[in-house]
């Protein structure tokens, strides 16, 4: 059981260690796999359940894996920005928050940043 355990931890750190290195993420390297007949469709299957069970989608961002950067999106969002659509017909038409798709299209966060500042005595 505890050695089940630890290969099923073991696969997913490669998985994500892999995937950092190529830019894309461990479900796209499952069906990469898949794609090139290294593994078989019930390999993959456990594959995505054992991701699913571990991976929080809030905790990792678009940005940790740049092969997974939507092109399209961006070139959409340029098309409807130059005939006067903005980010609140965006957010409308894709049903994203605005924070989601500047995340998407790789736009730095436009706030201030706040910073504590210490006294010094």
């Amino acid at each position: 059981m505890l050695l089940d355990k630890w290969q099923r931890d073991l696969i997913r750190d490669i998985l994500d260690r892999l995937g950092r290195t190529r830019g894309v993420s461990p479900p796209s390297l499952v069906r990469r796999m898949v794609e090139r007949g290294r593994t078989t469709e019930s390999s993959a299957r456990r594959a995505y359940q054992r991701l699913a069970m571990a991976e929080d989608p809030l905790a990792d961002s678009t940005n940790a894996y740049p092969g997974e950067m939507p092109s399209l999106l961006k070139k959409a969002a340029r098309l409807a920005g130059d005939h006067g659509a903005g980010m609140p017909d965006l957010t409308e038409a894709i049903k994203l928050s605005a924070n989601q798709i500047r995340n998407l299209l790789g736009d730095a966060d436009q706030r201030p940043v706040l910073r504590l500042v210490g006294s010094e005595d």
